[in-house]
Parts: C-alpha cells; structure tokens; sequence
C-alpha cells in the first residue's frame, strides 16, 4: 500500500511540474504559443475545438503584461479564454493581482483578435517562466479536396493594440515573440473496395437448374463522401455464354445514366454510370444483373461460369480514385440429381427402471433410402454421444456392405474401422468406416448396395451404463451424427472408375434414456431359458416345452431391486384346463432368488390332451404385503407337422414326386431341424429318401411361426407298383449322432384322424 502512495504522489509531482515548465521556451524576456504546431485533422477536423496556452519567460523584474493573440477568422474562431491559475495566471504565482476580462474583435480583414492581460498588485514586480492564459478555438473551415488550410497565431502585432510586458514605472520589457503554425490538410479517405455477388449454386438436388434465374449485384462496397465520385467503368469478364445467359440490368438509383452493353464482346460485359443525384457515400450500387441458367449436366458433373471484374475505373470531378480489392463471383451448376438422398438412421435405446449401471446395450446405424443407382462404395461417420452416462466398449460390422461385397464378383470383401476420438471439434465420438473392397484389378462390380435387399445396418455399437442414479428424474442424451461421408462411382462402367462423394440427407439421430423408479415389493417369476425367452420381466412369458421336459422355476424377490432373502415363494401350477398338478415352496437365497422345478406329466391315455398353455403363479408375502407373478408358457411338439402333399397323385418309374411339407413352431428361441422324408411302396420298400436341414423358432407368445419347404424324390425302376406311402419325421439331428424326434412321425398314424399322403405308382 505504501508503494502504490509513493507511485501516486510521483505521479501527481509529475503533473504539476508540466503545468509550471514549458514544453518549448524562447530565450529570457519572450512571450509565445504552444503548442507551436496545429494539425486540425489531428484535433478533430472540421467543427473540432483545440486550445493553445500562452507562455511567459522574463529575467527583467516585471510588473504586468498583456498579449494580443490574432488569427486567420476564416479559418478559426476564439470561443474562450481564461488564466491558466485559478483566477489569475500561474505565472504570477502567491503574488495578488489585478485582473481583466478577455476581449475578442476583429483585427482587419483577415484576422481577428484575443487581448488578456494581467498587473501585479502594489507595483510588485518578479522574473521567471510559467503560463499565462489559455484561448478555445474552434475549426470553421475544411479544406478543399486536395487542398491545405494554413495560417498562423500570431503574438507580435505592432500598434496601438499589442502584446507588452511593463515594469512597475510602466516601462516596455522588450520582448522575444513565439508563433503557433495552424495547417489543416485534405486526407485522402480509404480507397473503395469493388465486389460482385453473390456466388450461385445450383443443384445436385431437383429442382433441374436449367430455366432458373438469379441476380448479381454490382456495387462499390463502401465509399466515402469525401472523394466525390463522379462516374465508374467497370468489365464483367470470363462469362460462359454456353451455361448461363443475360437477362436484365438495373442502374443503381443514384446514377442518372449509365451505359450497359453484353453483346460487343462475347463473354463479357462493360457498364458506366455516371451523373449521380446525390455524393455517393457508404455502399453504392453500381446496378444489378439479371441472369438465367441454360445448361445442367448429369449427375457427377460441374459447370462453372466466373465474374471477374477487370478495367475498374472511378473517376471524380478532376482525377482517378484508386480503388482498393476487386472481388469476384462464381456461378456453379452441379449435374442434376434424379436419385433421392439418402441418409443415416440412429436407433435409440431405453434401459431401466431397474439397475442398469455396468449394464451394455447395442445402438444401430442403418443406411436409409440408398438406391442401387448412386454406385455407393462405402461411407464413414462420427456417432457423438455423452461419456457422463454411458461409454463405448466395441463397434461390430452390420450385414448392409458385406451382403454386396459377397455378391460383387471378385471383391475381396469389406473393410471395417472403428475407434474412439475426444478431439475439438467433435468432442466425445465413435468413428465408423465401412467399405466395399474391389476386385484384384481395382475395380467394382455390380449390384451396388441398396437400403431394400438386406437389412441396412452399417454398424452394431455396444455402450456400457455408466450413471444412474434412483431418485433422480429420467435421464436422456442424444446420439448423434456430426459429421458424414458416402462415396460412390460416377459410372461403374467408365475405366478408369471415377470415385466421388455422394449427398447424404440430415441424419435421423437417436436417443439413450434410463428410467428410474421405485418399485417396492417386487417378485418376478422365470424359467431356465435365457433373458428374455424364460419370461424375465413381470407377466413375461417363457419359451416353449416339449414332451417330459423339466421345467426350472426361479422367482426373484426385491424392494426396491434389492434383494429379500430367506422368504419362502409358494409355486401354484396349473395345465391348460386350469387342473391343479403341484403347489411347491422354495426358499431364497441370499440373491433373493427361490428354484424349484418340475417335470410335464406325459400320462398314458391322451398325453397330447396337456399340450396347450401352461400358467405358473408364484405369490411371496414381503413385509406383510403379498405380491404376486404369473409366467405362461406352451407345452407342444417342438415341431408341429401340419400337412405333406405332392405335386400329383400318379407317377412313373423315373419321375420325380416333389414333396411339400407345411409345418409350424411355438418356439421363441432357435433350434436345429432335420426333416425326413421317405416313400415306401406297396410292398412297404423304402423306394426314395430326402432331407431337409435347417432351423426353426423365433416366434412370439401364443403365435405359430409356421413354414413351407419342398423336396423332390425320383421313383426307382425297382419300386412296386401300387399305393406307395409318403412318411415325414422331424428331428434335431439324425438318431445315428445322437439326435431324437421333435414330433411322432407324420403319415405314420399321426395326426390322430389326418389325411395320410399316398401316390400311385404305375404299372407301364
């Protein structure tokens, strides 16, 4: 603090001794102006106010002075004065004085005056140097373009009327008399700038270009008033006349005339204006050009058309005026565009309302609406999403390119890239890079990918749950594309293949949100079979059974998801015709989860009487309250065989009979399939076999999934003639690897009542 109070008092020092000595000083016994010089550009420029100090410098004892300061009165005039003390001047310092009150006049014809003065009291007399009295002027007159204003202040005026310094006996002091020069000069302004605008793009996309119109603007982006401008010349150059023709010019408002001519030289355009009604200042027209497109190429292809301003003339009255940059325009037609666009689709995930942190969920990027005409190659993208809640753990290839590549010949497959950036701009994202390769040529071949052959997933992205926090509302954060690319071929068939980027629509982003909740007392009933096909989730159901399979019973006990332990959960279990068949007990464990289990009956009269759905209710009492689940699920063949036909009743040794096989699953989960198909004879010869491998499953609840397959069987010489049996048998895998029946065999007194395919073999 006491730094900062010496650093003050110096400055204020400082100060003081500026008001007391002289910037500039005459010898001993001299009076004069400062400053010595005045710029009035510097000080403001016209209607500007400046001041000038008048000094004293005496080494004869004085008594009194007086100045009489006069100057050019069409330049300048006097608007104040007053000493440069508080009531009397500093030169005369503690010593009392009389004092005077300024007085203004004209001097002759050309200069006016300032007469001030002061007298010491009691005919006291001192010697030394200080300021007198300062004097307000104000500019009143600019100079002429071009010109300087100059004049001077002027303290050694002869006469009556004169500047003085008196001893006490009122004897004249000669005295040494400074001046003050006064200039004011015409600034050249800044040089004005010439542009045409604005630059035009047409196409790819429809509407097709040729026909549409657009205007350019001619114009002097900023002048100022002080050049006067008088008239501009100026040649619009470089033209295409083929791509795009004149139409219409309109002179700026200000110009009273203009010339304007596009035909003397093709490709070029000269215009003048001249006459303004006003001085032209700030951003000027020059005139507007009308214009029409007349040509549009086909898609990959760019037409450009240029303004190139040349021969740029500004005039005024009496010179050129330098003009300062020159900016061009460009027109470009890119080829049309007949093919929609397309675009990327995110899909979104919700997880919740239960624990969900350390949980990993898949987000998809599908590329939409792609048609097989744009030739597309491959594309690349950024997916951003918010690291505060969730975080990237892989990136895998979707099917859409490696669907091409496979049926593209020769190509060597797809190359596939993924990785995690965290870089300005983008911030937190996931790049994908997905393309078809060509073949060892180089080249591509068709068919080109499409959005409509094959699921159009690009990418499958796994996240992890990083946040949740229960109390808290839902939380949602965008996933999103911020930057993208898709290239293609301009023309498969060109050689060499021209690679080109191709337009891709604004993405349809998705979202990731968790849900939270308390639930309270929960119990959730489920079978052996993985989420979600064992009927995880309250009122879920499970995924089929077949014939004596053990069905596991789990049931998860919680208030607000954490576990109840030691309770015991009652299991009521019940065929389709609501008959009661056990009610079981289990205890949780210390997850707060009860197993039992138990195994379908499969009686002896009528077994298939229990096919239909099953319903487990499983009931707890937690903190005397008691909470219930139920779980459904279909007791079934695995394979129901529904109906064999053949393509005709009579055949001939050597034909071909073509079986067709309608049959259906409940199954949810996917299983393996073998169907097997024989014919026997009249004589009950098996004459010809065929197999049918495959899987089966993928339905939903309460919903067959059914199918149709074929197969074709030729009818050897050796078979008897007669009424030959057709027989069908699903299993996982034939007996001889270990494999067992899905269903009785079809044809082989099943189904009870059925309709058994048979055909007749002929006799010639």
């Amino acid at each position: 603090m006491k730094k900062l109070a010496s650093m003050i008092l110096l400055a204020m020092m400082a100060l003081s001794a500026a008001a007391v000595f002289p910037a500039f000083a005459l010898p001993p016994d001299s009076m004069w102006i400062e400053p010595t010089a005045i710029d009035g550009s510097a000080v403001g420029g016209y209607n500007a106010k400046f001041n000038v100090t008048i000094w004293f410098n005496v080494a004869t004892m004085t008594n009194s002075w007086q100045f009489y300061l006069i100057y050019n009165k069409a330049q300048l005039n006097a608007t104040r004065c007053d000493y440069t003390g508080s009531g009397k001047s500093l030169w005369s310092g503690a010593l009392p004085v009389d004092t005077v009150i300024p007085s203004y006049g004209s001097h002759n014809g050309t200069y006016d005056y300032v007469v001030f003065g002061e007298v010491l009291k009691a005919s006291a007399e001192k010697t030394g140097t200080g300021s007198l009295a300062w004097v307000e002027f104000q500019i009143i007159a600019a100079p002429g373009k071009y010109a300087t204003l100059s004049s001077e202040l002027r303290l050694d005026v002869t006469g009556v009327y004169r500047s003085f310094a008196l001893d006490k006996g009122f004897v004249d002091i000669p005295l040494t008399y400074g001046k003050s020069d006064y200039t004011y000069a015409w600034i050249l302004p800044p040089k004005p700038n010439v542009s045409i605008g604005p630059d035009q793009t047409f196409g790819p996309a429809p509407p097709p270009a040729v026909g549409q119109t657009f205007t350019e603007t001619l114009k002097i982006d900023s002048i100022s008033a002080d050049w006067g401008l008088h008239n501009a010349t100026v040649d619009i150059t470089g033209i295409n006349t083929t791509l795009i023709e004149g139409t219409s010019f309109t002179n700026g408002a200000i110009w009273n005339n203009f010339v304007f001519d596009n035909t003397t030289i093709p490709g070029q355009i000269h215009i003048e204006v001249w006459n303004p009604s006003s001085t032209p200042t700030g951003p000027v027209i020059i005139g507007t050009l009308g214009f029409r497109v007349k040509d549009q190429g086909p898609y990959g292809s760019v037409y450009k058309s240029f303004f190139n301003l040349a021969n740029v003339v500004l005039w005024d009255t009496t010179a050129k005026i330098d003009y300062g940059s020159l900016t061009n325009a460009t027109v470009t037609v890119n080829g049309l565009q007949l093919l929609p666009n397309a675009y990327l689709e995110v899909s979104s995930a919700t997880l919740g309302p239960g624990p969900a942190i350390g949980e990993l969920f898949n987000i998809t990027v599908r590329l939409k609406n792609l048609d097989k005409g744009w030739f597309a190659l491959g594309l690349d993208f950024r997916l951003s999403y918010d690291p505060y809640y969730i975080t990237p753990v892989a990136a895998n290839e979707g099917p859409m390119l490696p669907y091409f590549a496979a049926l593209q010949p020769g190509s060597s497959g797809t190359w596939f890239v993924s990785y995690v950036e965290n870089y300005p701009p983008f911030g937190p994202n996931v790049v994908i890079g997905n393309l078809i390769l060509p073949n060892a040529t180089g080249r591509w071949n068709k068919p080109f990918p499409n959005s409509t052959a094959t699921d159009p997933i690009v990418v499958y992205i796994t996240f992890r749950v990083e946040y949740q926090s229960f109390g808290e509302s839902n939380a949602t954060s965008p996933l999103n594309i911020i930057d993208q690319h898709i290239v293609g071929l301009v023309d498969p068939l060109a050689y060499p293949q021209e690679i080109v980027y191709l337009p891709l629509a604004n993405p349809h982003n998705g979202t990731y949100t968790i849900t939270t909740t308390w639930p309270g007392r929960m119990i959730d009933v489920y079978t052996q079979y993985p989420a979600p096909f064992g009927g995880q989730g309250l009122g879920m159901p499970s995924d089929m059974f077949w014939p004596q399979k053990q069905v596991e019973l789990y049931a998860n006990v919680t208030y607000n998801y954490w576990p109840v332990q030691q309770k015991d959960v009652a299991f009521e279990i019940r065929d389709p015709h609501n008959t009661l068949w056990a009610v079981l007990v289990a205890r949780t464990d210390t997850n707060g989860v009860a197993y039992t289990s138990f195994r379908i009956p499969w009686p002896c009269a009528n077994p298939e009487d229990l096919f239909g759905v099953w319903t487990v209710v499983a009931t707890v009492d937690v903190a005397c309250v008691v909470v219930d689940d139920t779980l459904q699920f279909h007791f079934d063949y695995l394979v129901e065989i529904f109906k064999v036909t053949t393509d005709k009743f009579e055949y001939n040794h050597c034909e071909n009979v073509v079986v067709t096989i309608k049959y259906g699953t409940h199954a949810q989960q996917i299983y393996p399939l073998v169907l097997y198909v024989v014919i026997k004879d009249n004589c009950d010869v098996p004459i010809g076999i065929a197999f049918i491998t495959t899987t089966i499953g993928g339905t939903q609840f309460c919903t067959y999934k059914n199918y149709t397959d074929s197969v074709a069987i030729h009818v050897d010489k050796f078979a008897f003639a007669g009424i030959a049996k057709i027989f069908v048998t699903a299993y996982n895998k034939l007996p001889g690897q270990g494999g067992f029946a899905w269903c009785p065999t079809y044809g082989d007194g099943w189904p009870i009542g059925g309709t058994i395919p048979q055909i007749a073999i002929q006799p010639y």
